[in-house]
C-alpha cells in the first residue's frame, strides 16, 4: 500500500503505517491510503529534500530513493542554502531540489529565491498544502520551475521529477 501525507485534521489519536520495512507512528488524519497499481519510474539523480516535517522528508526521502535517486535532507531553508552553497565550492550540484513553502526561519519562497541568486540553475519544484492560485504563481515568482501539492501523490512526484530531470538532462546534452 501507498501512504500519502497530509496535514492532519485532528492529533488526538494514533495509528502504525507499514511503508516497505518502516513502521511510522503517526497522527490520525496524517496518512491517507492508495492504491499502488502504478507504472514504474526510474530516477538516477541526486534530489534535495527541504521539508520542516520530518514525516514529509521521510516518505520522500523513501519514495524517491525507492525510484533510484539518491536524497540529501535539510529541515529548513537556511540549512538548505548551506549546503547548496557546499556542494557549490566543491563543483557539485543537485540535480533537483524538493522544496517545502511553508518552514520556520526561511520559508521556501525566500529559499528558492536566494537558491537562483546563488546560481542554482536546476529545477526547483515546489511542495505545498496551500494549492491555491495565487500561491501556486508565488511559487514560480520566488524561482520555483513548477510545484506540487501536498498530500504527496507518488506517480505524481515521480512523473513531476521524471519530466524535468528528462528535461535538464536533454538540455546538456544539446549543448
Amino acid at each position: 500500500v501507498q501512504a500519502l501525507w497530509r496535514k492532519p485534521s485532528q492529533a488526538a489519536a494514533q495509528f502504525q503505517a507499514q511503508i516497505g520495512f518502516a513502521v511510522l507512528i503517526v497522527p490520525a488524519g496524517f496518512i491517507e491510503l492508495i492504491d499502488t497499481s502504478l507504472s514504474e519510474i526510474h530516477l538516477n539523480c541526486r534530489i534535495l529534500i527541504v521539508d520542516d516535517r520530518r514525516e514529509i522528508r521521510y516518505l520522500s526521502k523513501y519514495l524517491l530513493n525507492q525510484a533510484g535517486a539518491t536524497t540529501i535532507e535539510a529541515e529548513d531553508g537556511e540549512q538548505a542554502l548551506r549546503i547548496v552553497t557546499d556542494l557549490m565550492r566543491q563543483g557539485s550540484l543537485f540535480d533537483l531540489i524538493l522544496l517545502d513553502m511553508q518552514m520556520p526561519r526561511l520559508d521556501g519562497y525566500a529559499t528558492a529565491t536566494h537558491l537562483r541568486a546563488l546560481g542554482y540553475a536546476g529545477p526547483i519544484i515546489a511542495l505545498t498544502a496551500d494549492a491555491m492560485q495565487g500561491d501556486m504563481s508565488r511559487c514560480l515568482a520566488s524561482g520555483c520551475d513548477d510545484y506540487l501539492s501536498k498530500p504527496i501523490d507518488k506517480q505524481k512526484l515521480l512523473e513531476k521529477l521524471g519530466h524535468f530531470l528528462r528535461k535538464r538532462h536533454t538540455r546538456q546534452i544539446s549543448k
